[in-house]
């Protein structure tokens, strides 16, 4: 298959996805086409549609010059008119949110292939990076797999591992994962152009489902972890600021390691670690605007 017959719409949401976008295109595939997944509300606000018009990923498909839509169905008829109007024959997904049905996985004659941010078959779902590094595991990675009926379960085309050191902060595993999985990508694209794709079956045991969680969750029981171990899960994670949630400040934890010390601590089984708070005026520029602009209801994205 030559290089410029594939032609992808890629689907996701946020930094992982144009990670994957930035690698792909630099490599000049052809993407035709941008579905921007939107997670889906019993009803919209104007503060709704600012944030994603706004976004990262149009701002992407408009400096690329690529067709762009978003919707809180990917399943429905616009997202398969859209799908069909580009000629798209690949689809790629880096973070969308929502299981595909048969009517759209059967639309792209090369198929539809997912870059999941784990190790499959463990932590299918859709907070893999989360559950990682809360179960302070000490290596990540990034599965391309083809989507099926079900849950991250589909054929696994290629997997790249790597570690998780201590002091991996929360941005860092983020831009980690973006980029092997634009390098895994890259590679199962090459292998596609060259004939050479290896599907493999996935085991049915999964291990641990990486679900979402709710804000009350993000605090454990940190007098059952040692310092080292809350520590690696706060700053590998933006639990924090589930847990100490203000719209005035941004609470940072300090490394128990350097022997910093604040007013602010948890305490663990074996001392203390300390984090110190950060006034941020954004926070509470952002809090009001969505306020005042979450309470103007519109009738659909």
């Amino acid at each position: 298959m030559e290089k410029n017959s594939i032609k992808i719409v890629f689907i996701g949401m946020g930094k992982y996805t144009i990670g994957c976008l930035n690698a792909v295109t630099g490599k000049n595939y052809d993407v035709v086409g941008i579905v921007q997944s939107v997670r889906k509300k019993k009803k919209y606000t104007l503060w709704d549609r600012i944030t994603i018009e706004k976004g990262s990923l149009k701002r992407f498909a408009e400096t690329h010059n690529i067709p762009y839509m978003y919707t809180d169905d990917l399943n429905g008829d616009r997202c398969i008119e859209f799908l069909k109007s580009v000629g798209c024959n690949l689809i790629c997904i880096a973070s969308a949110g929502q299981l595909l049905k048969e009517r759209i996985i059967d639309i792209p004659a090369n198929g539809v292939i997912n870059a999941h941010s784990s190790l499959l078959p463990a932590y299918r779902g859709a907070n893999p990076s989360y559950w990682i590094i809360r179960n302070q595991e000490k290596t990540g990675g990034v599965t391309i797999h083809y989507i099926d009926k079900g849950m991250d379960s589909g054929d696994i085309l290629i997997q790249k591992k790597f570690d998780i050191p201590y002091k991996y902060s929360y941005g860092e595993y983020d831009d980690k994962i973006a980029e092997v999985a634009g390098q895994c990508y890259l590679e199962v694209l090459d292998m596609l152009c060259g004939g050479n794709l290896k599907p493999e079956k996935q085991s049915k045991e999964g291990g641990a489902v990486a679900r979402r969680i709710e804000d009350k969750e993000y605090k454990l029981d940190f007098d059952k972890l040692s310092r080292k171990e809350t520590f690696h899960y706060l700053f590998g994670t933006d639990a924090l600021n589930h847990i100490c949630k203000s719209i005035l400040f941004q609470y940072k934890v300090l490394d128990p390691c350097e022997g910093k010390k604040s007013k602010h601590s948890i305490q663990c089984k074996d001392g203390f670690v300390y984090y110190e708070r950060c006034f941020n005026p954004g926070i509470l520029i952002r809090k009001l605007a969505s306020l005042i602009l979450g309470k103007i209801r519109i009738k659909s994205l």
